[in-house]
């Protein structure tokens, strides 16, 4: 009958058609998620295994021209580079590399590879639980699998979050995930499901870290947080430089045909429902905001929330700001006697005990020393963070590599290139950190072998660990002490 109400039933069918009606009314328009197989395509046929004389990385072409994105730290200080797809290997030289940013290009010299076809740039940052796929040549995968072929690894994950951070001196945006990268993988693409690059992964926590007050000083080992440069920060660079690469800047999602949608899968809304709608969605997300805000300020009250310092395989990532940050790291700079101490050792800064060797990585191992409860004796504990050229120990008549085990005060180590013991690295941590004894000569303070007359060249010879003639050993502690 004409005027009548609408009856209970047509009033719930338009009721409960206004979810889909609001969806077709968001702009949902974008690229289309590939399938897997196309994916791997597509990313297969871009992504290089980059070596050097120190170590490999991973990296992404970029053009038509045959250059290729990186890390910096991946080439830096490289005399040769080249990279290889598949079995084929081609030369390289830098073209451009920013250390601040951790950024660099590398032109190929020898032509192009076959097979290679260049990657697009997502300029639209990835939003939280986007999904989005690592690809690189993780360097353990190809030791254990004995593999001359260069074959990248795929692992699949989601965006935590893009927050401002840097890896050395300038701040540029950075995306957090959780698509497991490891070494080898620096300098590879973060795809989204379009295989487009949103990033470039570059590290990830090498360190335990101490939780503040709130979490009642607990020590949690990071796991499922990796970081990559935000592919933005690379385009800017490539227009100033006039390096030419291809962009995209729509977002990765199915198109839905909104209007089509609409117009056959609802009724009509009458006005006055449509508008009373909108003003209680309206409400409901002022009510939320407002609760967020008021959980913001509780657990800032509550908590003195400061920033965390993340040791990462190539710098530190600071998060500007300190309102978020969940504690902070292990002071290696406290006295024994409060439990043990974890010491950072490579050549980077941010380091506990930095050793100017080329052979050593950024963050190349970590010692952990600690006092026996029950004699008093040091006990320490010796962990490779990913380096590139590892961490050995010499026992059993031969150089042994090491991930992360007891090791003894004079059981000779083996750094990169660098040979020292346990005890001569805690020793000189002491002399330059906590001005203890165990100072002068004694280790590899300058960089240099213990014993090598400063040559810093490792030998397989367990008596160059041994310094002669400057320094002692306590033998119930395995201290080292002046003569």
């Amino acid at each position: 009958m004409a005027g009548a109400p609408a009856s209970s039933g047509s009033r719930f069918r338009r009721w409960a058609a206004l979810p889909l009606f609001l969806l077709c009314l968001a702009d949902a328009r974008g690229a289309i998620p590939l399938p897997d197989h196309a994916l791997r395509e597509q990313a297969g046929a871009a992504v290089v295994n980059v070596l050097t004389d120190s170590g490999s990385g991973s990296g992404f072409l970029i053009n038509g021209n045959g250059d290729v994105a990186t890390n910096f730290h991946v080439v830096e200080g490289s005399r040769r580079i080249s990279v290889k797809q598949g079995l084929r290997s081609v030369p390289a030289s830098l073209v451009w590399g920013s250390p601040e940013l951790d950024l660099a290009v590398i032109r190929m010299n020898g032509g192009q590879l076959a097979d290679a076809r260049p990657l697009a740039l997502a300029l639209v940052e990835p939003s939280p639980l986007q999904d989005v796929v690592a690809v690189g040549f993780p360097g353990a995968a190809d030791v254990i699998l004995s593999s001359n072929e260069a074959t990248p690894s795929f692992t699949a994950g989601n965006v935590g979050r893009v927050v401002a951070g840097s890896w050395g001196d300038r701040e540029l945006r950075i995306v957090q995930h959780n698509a497991d990268i490891s070494a080898g993988n620096s300098g590879g693409p973060l795809l989204d499901r379009c295989g487009r690059t949103v990033g470039i992964n570059t590290g990830g926590p090498a360190s335990r870290i101490t939780l503040s007050s709130l979490f009642e000083g607990r020590t949690e080992t990071a796991s499922g947080v990796f970081f990559a440069s935000f592919i933005g920060e690379l385009a800017d660079e490539l227009r100033r430089q006039s390096i030419p690469f291809a962009q995209v800047a729509d977002t990765c999602g199915a198109e839905i045909p909104a209007s089509a949608t609409a117009a056959s899968s609802m009724p009509a809304l009458a006005g006055n429902e449509l508008a009373q709608s909108r003003n209680l969605l309206l409400i409901l997300t002022l009510v939320a905001g407002l609760i967020a805000v008021l959980l913001i300020v509780a657990l800032v009250s509550f908590g003195s929330f400061r920033q965390s310092l993340m040791q990462l395989g190539s710098g530190a990532l600071r998060r500007t700001g300190q309102s978020f940050g969940l504690g902070r790291r292990e002071n290696p700079a406290e006295s024994l006697a409060g439990g043990p101490v974890t010491i950072r050792i490579g050549r980077g800064r941010g380091t506990d005990l930095r050793l100017n060797s080329p052979e050593l990585s950024r963050l190349h191992a970590e010692l952990t020393v600690s006092r026996n409860a029950h004699d008093g004796r040091l006990d320490y504990r010796l962990r490779d963070c990913g380096s590139s050229n590892g961490s050995h120990v010499f026992r059993d008549g031969s150089w042994q590599p090491v991930r992360e085990q007891v090791v003894l005060a004079s059981e000779p180590l083996k750094l990169g290139g660098l040979t020292t013991t346990a005890a001569e690295l805690y020793a000189n941590w002491r002399r330059e950190n906590t001005g203890g004894a165990g100072a002068s000569g004694a280790g590899p303070a300058t960089g240099a072998a213990p014993g090598a007359g400063g040559g810093g060249n490792a030998t397989n010879s367990p008596k160059d660990a041994l310094p002669s003639g400057r320094v002692r050993r306590d033998e119930r502690t395995g201290d080292v002490i002046p003569d």
